[in-house]
């Protein structure tokens, strides 16, 4: 689907664009994340994720997300850190709350109503079980938002930091500041998305 932009009648100058989005839905997005296939991460019990996100203009989200296969009973915590000038999670913006990863698989959302200003940011999500997540997939091409450099299964960019034994997260609430990272995790483990108010 495309859209014209220029002069009537295919005067010159006239070209034709993609079209950003399609009237009435909401697209979940991971801000300056693009890839192209989507693959699955199993998540550590109690290991808290911390996504990278570049937010490129002043832009509301109404909701926050994972998506999950089918799984045992269990919740995640979701929410949203900002990030340092070391580009480490610091303060909290959101605790979203939980979502129930068990049932059958599909996107465990909740509501949300958050503005973000341009610049880094860091998604996080800490879960009592271990859900198969889906995110990008090691085998395809991902432009990441710190390194925006291309990963691919040889070269698969640890673009998420990460922290054990936060099981206390996901009913206590997460921390503010953030809880330090301890180690990175592959691209494969930015399983946190948000919707765009459009």
């Amino acid at each position: 689907m495309s859209s014209f932009s220029g002069a009537a009648g295919g005067a010159a100058g006239a070209r034709v664009l993609p079209t950003l989005y399609v009237p009435g839905e909401q697209p979940y997005v991971r801000p300056g994340w693009a890839g192209f296939q989507t693959g699955t991460a199993v998540l550590i019990a109690g290991e808290e994720y911390f996504i990278p996100i570049y937010v490129s203009r002043t832009t509301t989200y109404d909701r926050i997300a994972i998506s999950t296969q089918a799984g045992a009973a269990g919740l995640a915590r979701l929410g949203i850190y900002n990030a340092d000038d070391d580009l480490q999670p610091s303060t909290r913006i959101l605790d979203a709350g939980t979502v129930d990863v068990s049932g059958a698989a599909g996107y465990k959302v909740k509501t949300i109503s958050q503005e973000l200003l341009e610049g880094f940011y860091f998604l996080t999500a800490v879960s009592d079980v271990a859900p198969t997540c889906y995110g990008p997939d090691a085998t395809g091409m991902a432009s990441l938002p710190i390194t925006a450099s291309g990963a691919n299964a040889s070269v698969m960019k640890q673009a998420v930091l990460a922290v054990l034994n936060q099981e206390g997260h996901v009913a206590g609430g997460l921390p503010d500041p953030a809880t330090t990272p301890e180690h990175d995790r592959d691209a494969r483990y930015a399983i946190v998305s948000l919707r765009e108010v459009l």
